[in-house]
């Protein structure tokens, strides 16, 4: 998990395969990690999107499937985005919430294990 230093939201490791949307290209692409407020993307692309730039995620979080407008708001090694996510519903940031912390459970859980 990483620290709160910059960001508002708890942000946990994750691996959610997710499309990517930025009319007129669509990606198959990874969420890396994940929170509340955004999440860091690989796609397949031979250079994420500019800062910016408008994506849609879409990552299916328990049963349900949401399509999350995003920013790309910077670039990190090996291709990969930083998203923030705009314009999400109560509903699904509620949703969002609870897998982020599901997530964050589990990760502790590893963690107390391997010591």
């Amino acid at each position: 998990m990483e620290s709160m230093g910059r960001r508002r939201h708890l942000r946990v490791p994750a691996t959610l395969p997710c499309g990517l949307r930025q009319p007129p290209q669509d990606w198959d692409g990874v969420v890396v990690d994940i929170s509340v407020g955004g999440a860091l993307v690989k796609g397949p692309w031979p250079e994420p999107p500019p800062i910016g730039a408008l994506l849609t995620v879409s990552l299916a979080v328990g049963q349900r499937k949401l399509d999350v407008d995003g920013c790309v708001v910077r670039h990190a090694e090996d291709g990969l985005a930083g998203v923030s996510f705009q314009g999400l519903g109560r509903v699904d940031e509620a949703l969002l919430a609870r897998f982020v912390q599901e997530q964050e459970r589990r990760v502790l859980r590893t963690h107390l294990h391997l010591q």
